[in-house]
């Protein structure tokens, strides 16, 4: 015989049916709640990302260069970098990647503070988004120097042998290289460089000034060895710029470095070329630099075709 439920028993079992009911509403609730909320949070993080993802795009846009590069007057390349590179020397070898340059160079950029004028580049922060890069090269023209030395006779060649006889030993040195060459085309030219380039010891420097109007003057210790025009002084104790009879900057590292400022200075300053240095110092200017078009005498011109041939 079954047991009589009391109406109390009833009553809680009744309570205990809701409570269950309850509490699975509230679970199928609080599951609801949490996949509504997931599927939310997967949506916002997927809008973050693409948010993130389109501002790095932008940033990346920001970080790219647009560039007119020029090689030479008729050499003008049109190139984009991706990113900004972090330094010069950076941006030296995406230039040469690009660009397949085969020589060193420096760099200058057209300046919209000076009035678009070029300007040498010292800090790749200077660099505008869209710019104009202006290519020097340093050392584009030597290799074929140093061929046509080697093909000189009589007394060209023995002036010549006596200056590359520096290079046997010290290659790959640079500077060798650019000083040979330095001494070397006036050789070619036929000019005199003796008062143009000047070597003394520290103990002549004031004997030396005196012999010079317009050059580079090179010191050296007492002790170190130099062969007049065919040395090659790579220690030297200071290296002078003189200008008009006086020295207008000096303690330059060396020759190859005196010669560019002193060029610079001549050209800006317009003044005349020592007659000794003539016809090398107008190559440089019109062949080399490419600076003002003019009409080549034969000895410019024959060295030119060579040169470039």
């Amino acid at each position: 015989m079954s047991p009589q439920l009391t109406d109390q028993m009833k009553l809680d079992i009744i309570e205990l049916d809701l409570n269950i009911a309850l509490t699975a509403v509230v679970i199928i609730v609080s599951v609801t709640a949490i996949l509504v909320l997931g599927t939310l949070i997967w949506f916002d993080a997927k809008m973050i990302f693409s948010f993130f993802s389109d501002f790095q795009t932008v940033i990346k846009m920001d970080q790219r260069l647009l560039l007119r590069v020029i090689i030479a007057e008729d050499d003008i390349s049109k190139l984009t970098l991706i990113k900004r590179p972090q330094s010069i020397e950076e941006f030296k070898v995406q230039l040469v990647d690009k660009l397949s340059l085969q020589y060193d160079f420096k760099l200058q950029y057209e300046d919209q503070d000076s009035n678009n004028a070029l300007c040498n580049l010292t800090e790749i922060t200077d660099l505008p988004e869209r710019a104009t890069v202006k290519i020097i090269p340093l050392d584009q023209y030597a290799p074929r120097f140093i061929e046509l030395f080697k093909t000189k006779k009589g007394t060209v060649d023995q002036k010549l042998r006596e200056l590359m006889q520096h290079m046997s030993w010290m290659t790959p040195n640079v500077t060798v290289l650019r000083c040979v060459v330095l001494k070397g085309i006036p050789i070619l030219l036929g000019d005199d460089s003796s008062e143009f380039y000047k070597t003394c010891s520290d103990t002549e420097r004031d004997e030396a000034l005196e012999c010079i109007t317009v050059g580079v003057l090179t010191v050296v210790s007492e002790d170190s060895p130099h062969e007049g025009q065919s040395s090659v002084d790579l220690q030297p104790i200071s290296t002078a710029i003189i200008l008009e009879g006086g020295i207008v900057m000096d303690h330059i590292k060396n020759l190859p470095q005196a010669v560019c400022p002193l060029f610079g200075l001549t050209y800006a300053l317009h003044l005349d070329y020592p007659k000794c240095m003539a016809n090398t110092l107008n190559f440089i200017q019109t062949v080399m630099l490419g600076l003002v078009k003019k009409n080549l005498p034969p000895k410019l011109l024959t060295l030119k075709n060579s040169l470039l041939g």
